[in-house]
């Protein structure tokens, strides 16, 4: 937790103190923020701004909070800016919907839509997992994990053709159904390219992008046809079959780095080295971080790291 969010009923009228009574986040800021009177602990309104608050008093069931005055701009700031990114899922088996939830919440997707399909079966939907309470649980979970206030929207579809069809007289935008056998390679940075894979026109950016992931068990021949005919674009998450959370984080993934982005792999080496990077027996292990290329961008150097040194080492492209 690494913002205690606020609800609008822990808040007093005049909204200069916070009373918090639930359990979870008064056993928290007792047992792991171990505060005492005058502690500061950064919180957040839910769907408002983000805070820093002193602790008045603090027990495992009380907790009482003082926030800033809303007259003081400089002591309330913004929460990250939600994503232009709807998340269209095919309902998971119950336990993986609630990790899909919180991690969606977390990286700051805006809006979620569950919808069923040939291959989900009708049982998931009766799960209390799936109701607007423990929904939204996982939803603030995820955003007290990124530090957020603003709730992703959660819509649960109860029949996938007449869904489908809906989208036929929507403004074709970036629409995009993931599948084993997509019709190509899933574009990077797909907040910023269209469904040709091409850099967007600011007419563009207030659409959004659409991504629908199927059921584990995937979409059926009818489904693809009818995704197709919608103006959703085929796409594939590369030759091996993901199960849903690797799928929605992979998506989220390619919406995030272009092709020019250099990612950091770690390999552990067997070297030993000292305070001063010299090869020695008895000191701690190195760990080298190599960039890995996408695209054409070719980094200059990979990073050392043995216990809190940091060595550099150049890299020449041949």
């Amino acid at each position: 937790m690494n913002l205690i969010l606020l609800l609008p009923e822990d808040l007093s009228p005049d909204s200069t103190t916070a009373t918090l009574i639930d359990s979870r986040r008064c056993n928290h800021i007792h047992t792991v923020l171990h505060p005492s009177p005058g502690f500061t602990i950064q919180v957040g309104l839910l769907n408002d701004k983000i805070c820093t608050a002193t602790v008045l008093s603090c027990s495992p069931k009380v907790v009482e909070l003082r926030l800033p005055s809303r007259d003081d701009s400089a002591a309330w700031r913004n929460p990250p800016k939600k994503l232009p990114f709807t998340l269209v899922l095919a309902l998971p088996r119950p336990k993986v919907l609630d990790r899909v939830v919180l991690a969606a919440a977390s990286l700051g997707v805006k809006s979620l839509i569950l919808i069923p399909a040939w291959r989900v079966e009708k049982s998931y939907w009766g799960s209390p997992k799936t109701q607007p309470a423990r929904l939204r649980e996982q939803v603030l979970l995820g955003l007290e994990q990124a530090c957020d206030t603003v709730e992703m929207t959660i819509e649960k579809v109860e029949r996938f053709a007449p869904w489908v069809r809906s989208w036929t007289d929507k403004p074709q935008g970036r629409r995009f159904f993931a599948h084993v056998e997509g019709g190509r390679e899933c574009p990077y940075n797909i907040l910023s390219a269209n469904s040709d894979g091409d850099n967007l026109t600011q007419e563009d950016e207030g659409e959004g992008v659409v991504a629908v992931i199927g059921p584990e068990g995937g979409w059926v021949p009818s489904e693809v046809d009818a995704l197709t005919e919608a103006g959703f674009d085929c796409v594939g998450l590369g030759p091996r079959i993901l199960r849903t959370e690797t799928a929605v984080a992979c998506l989220e993934w390619e919406r995030s780095f272009d092709q020019r982005a250099v990612v950091l792999l770690a390999v552990c080496i067997n070297g030993m080295v000292d305070a001063c990077g010299r090869p020695s027996e008895n000191a701690c292990p190195l760990t080298l971080y190599f960039p890995f290329k996408l695209g054409n961008a070719m980094p200059t150097e990979c990073v050392g790291l043995a216990g809190g040194l940091v060595v550099r080492h150049s890299l020449s492209w041949n």
